[in-house]
């Protein structure tokens, strides 16, 4: 079984055969929510948030066997610290989760409003982030191992289509006031990734720690933003990064909105 999670392949080539077949998955998978998950229960969002969010949950326990066992099934020397899901993707899963419990059936207003700026963050920085690695995969598919790349194509194409089923149901509705509020949970979760790695880095310099590719140790593995690093004081590259991932995110929200104007036009003039 070790030696299973363990496989090395060969590693996959941007725009190549296992790309392709992941773009068209993801999109088989798009078509498939468009036709069934309308309109969909309480019920059915919860079990459908629970299942998506233990389905990358597992993947990603996996990627941290596979990341930590050699090629032949023995364990590591030292942790993988490369790979601790402290990235962006992984910060969406966890409020997926968080989310998912929050929305029961009798909730105040006040939890309501929670509910729908958690969705909308969701749905916008999570398809954003899933579509930059669906158009720009280089960086997850430079590795042999077969279990981290299957990780890396069902974290960021769940992503693409849990964004397209929020936008779709309604549940992540589109509101300018409340993007400004959901932006709050992606400043809080950098924020916690900033003082975790100044600590970290400071208290263990030989550990490899680079929550949401912000540590000012590292160069961060992000194009644009590669390139204020080498020209710019920490504090600069990491606002840029902020303002990039969160106007990136609103033009999604803008999108869907057109989208939704569009429907409604042709369903009126149909």
């Amino acid at each position: 079984m070790l030696n299973w999670i363990a496989k090395e392949v060969s590693s996959p080539t941007p725009y190549g055969v296992v790309h392709i077949i992941w773009a068209v998955v993801i999109i088989a998978l798009i078509a498939f929510v468009l036709k069934f998950f309308k309109n969909t229960t309480h019920k059915q969002n919860k079990i459908l948030l629970l299942c998506t969010a233990t389905l990358i949950t597992v993947s990603e326990i996996l990627k941290q066997l596979a990341a930590n066992l050699t090629v032949d099934g023995k364990w590591v020397e030292e942790y993988y610290w490369f790979t601790l899901p402290i990235v962006p993707c992984s910060f969406l899963l966890y409020t997926i989760w968080v989310v998912t419990f929050l929305d029961i059936d009798n909730k105040s207003s006040r939890r309501q409003k929670l509910i729908d700026i958690s969705y909308l963050f969701i749905a916008c920085y999570g398809f954003f982030s899933g579509l930059t690695a669906l158009l720009v995969p280089h960086s997850i598919f430079d590795t042999p191992k077969l279990i981290i790349i299957i990780n890396t194509m069902i974290f960021h194409g769940l992503y693409i289509v849990i964004g397209v089923y929020l936008f779709w149901c309604g549940r992540a509705k589109v509101d300018h006031k409340n993007f400004l509020l959901a932006q709050i949970i992606f400043l809080i979760w950098f924020v916690v990734a900033a003082i975790a790695n100044l600590i970290v880095n400071n208290m263990f310099p030989d550990i490899y720690f680079n929550a949401i590719f912000i540590s000012p140790n590292y160069a961060p593995e992000i194009p644009i933003v590669s390139v204020f690093y080498e020209h710019f004081p920490w504090i600069v590259w990491v606002v840029v990064y902020y303002i990039g991932y969160t106007l990136s995110s609103y033009i999604i929200m803008l999108f869907a909105q057109c989208l939704s104007i569009a429907k409604k036009f042709v369903q009126k003039n149909s």
